[in-house]
């Protein structure tokens, strides 16, 4: 199954759409069947009242992110390791200040940490991300320009060939195997390191987990704030439940 087709279905059960599915449903059979009709807009009512709520939200996120962040500090010196960067999952598309496609926020927060870390440690850095939706543009070429372009950290190899996370660790793991690499410090989402941590460790290299982009509280998202519906939080809770399905 194609990432496109695999978005459209998201899109089509997942919040906003799915809750809403139901609350049309139960307008159609208002007049037939009330007793359905109720039960069902009841359901998708509440469905979109609480995904869209920051702490539906936060507690969906909490379940998928990595309690520790990596200590740099504590980073040993030496050979047989790289950092693998993953492009995110979104993008700036056609973006007119800058002249085309080039990183959304998501792939920003992850391209920031791998450069601190760069930075830190010195080590190689892989960039790996191909063109699942057909833009035109890879995400690798992407990942390299910007740490160029904006960090001022050099890429030292990329892969754009994946589509996906298993794919990404695949691909990452023929790109270090001839360089003798088996340790990686891979930097993606907190939320989504369960996920890609595994994909690597089945291609038999030795993880150390860099996440960044974690879920915090601030003030109008913590207290009674937390039960007020928020975009933001609608937009989180798409983004933990297609973790769990992934």
């Amino acid at each position: 199954m194609s990432v496109i087709t695999t978005r459209i279905i998201e899109a089509l059960l997942y919040p906003p759409a799915g809750p809403l599915l139901l609350i049309a449903l139960g307008i159609l059979l208002l007049r037939r069947r009330p007793a359905s009709s109720t039960v069902l807009l009841t359901a998708g009512w509440l469905a979109l009242y609480l995904v869209s709520t920051p702490f539906v939200a936060s507690a969906l996120m909490s379940r998928l992110e990595s309690p520790t962040p990596l200590d740099l500090a504590e980073i040993p010196a030496g050979q047989g390791a790289a950092i693998v960067l993953l492009a995110g999952p979104d993008g700036y598309c056609s973006a007119p200040e800058y002249g085309g496609h080039t990183a959304g926020p998501h792939g920003l927060e992850r391209l920031r940490y791998a450069a601190r870390l760069q930075r830190a440690t010195g080590l190689p850095l892989l960039a790996v991300g191909g063109d699942a939706l057909g833009l035109g543009v890879k995400g690798a070429d992407v990942l390299e320009q910007v740490l160029r372009d904006d960090f001022r950290v050099e890429t030292s190899w990329k892969d754009g060939r994946s589509e996906n996370t298993v794919d990404n660790a695949r691909y990452a793991r023929e790109v270090l195997a001839t360089r003798g690499i088996e340790t990686v410090y891979l930097v993606t989402h907190a939320w989504h390191m369960p996920r890609a941590r595994r994909s690597f460790e089945d291609q038999g290299l030795r993880v150390v987990p860099a996440p960044t982009g974690y879920t915090t509280e601030e003030p109008t998202t913590s207290g009674l704030f937390a039960w007020v519906p928020r975009a933001s939080a609608l937009w989180q809770t798409n983004w933990a439940l297609h973790e769990f399905a992934g």
